[in-house]
């Protein structure tokens, strides 16, 4: 291979793993910083020691000055190799989070954009196509969803919300629940009403309503103000069939539960 080659290659990885290099440079540095203090530390304390005996032998405040920059032209050599890579160190982990928060913002913005426009095919499909003809399409969808999910009612397990003894597939979490349509529904219309009045609510906001345990991720995730459509939150339901003929209720989501779902645009 060519020397071109190798500084190409090499500069690809650099830029696409610098945070786990930065990060790792970081960790080097903080431990190669201990161990000079550590080696540095008995050099450092006695010449402290022979400047403060020093100084308890001047007689005059010009003696003294002497005495201070000796101990500073001896301390430098000793005290500024372990400083500098302290703030070596420093830059490198100050730096893997840059580069880490520059990513996580690109991402979040692809993210976003991928949201809307996955939110406009949405709107522009239920009014150009007939609504059956659309459920039609969301339950294949959904249908394809519940076989890759491979659901066997009696293997999994299945949560009981009291409301209900329809099967039904949270698509986000992927748990498998009892509930009913009339339930769901009413969860779905009152987290929209939620919405327009507090602005946004996260996702384990819906969880409660539906009679789910909260998740950990739940709180991270949400919609706000700008994921409605004619007032609605784009959640779909939608029926289909366990491998074992049995009707479940799909519910997925048209428009993602989001990370910046608190910031109002």
């Amino acid at each position: 291979m060519k020397l071109k080659e190798l500084v190409t290659n090499a500069r690809e990885f650099a830029d696409k793993n610098s945070p786990s290099l930065l990060t790792g440079i970081g960790i080097a540095g903080l431990i190669g910083t201990a161990i000079m203090v550590y080696k540095a530390s008995p050099k450092i304390h006695y010449i402290l020691d022979g400047y403060k005996a020093a100084n308890d032998l001047a007689e005059t405040k010009e003696e003294k000055r002497e005495n201070t920059k000796q101990m500073l032209k001896e301390l430098a050599p000793v005290v500024l190799p372990p400083a500098g890579l302290m703030i070596a160190t420093g830059a490198a982990i100050i730096g893997a989070n840059n580069v880490s928060s520059r990513r996580i913002a690109m991402l979040s913005a692809a993210y976003s954009m991928s949201n809307e426009a996955l939110k406009t095919l949405q709107v522009k499909t239920e009014e150009i196509f007939d609504p059956k003809r659309v459920q039609q399409v969301k339950d294949a969808v959904a249908q394809k969803k519940l076989d890759d999910r491979n659901v066997n009612t009696a293997v999994d397990n299945v949560i009981l919300t009291r409301d209900g003894d329809v099967l039904c597939l949270d698509c986000y979490s992927g748990r498998l629940f009892r509930s009913s349509a009339q339930k769901i529904g009413q969860s779905i219309n009152e987290l929209s009403a939620d919405v327009q009045s507090d602005m946004y609510v996260s996702l384990n906001d819906l969880y409660d309503k539906i009679g789910l345990d909260r998740i950990p991720m739940g709180e991270d995730f949400g919609w706000n103000v700008d994921d409605l459509n004619r007032g609605q939150l784009m959640i779909s339901l939608s029926s289909a069939l366990t491998k074992d003929k049995q009707p479940c209720l799909v519910i997925d989501y048209d428009v993602s539960p989001r990370m910046d779902y608190r910031r109002l645009h």
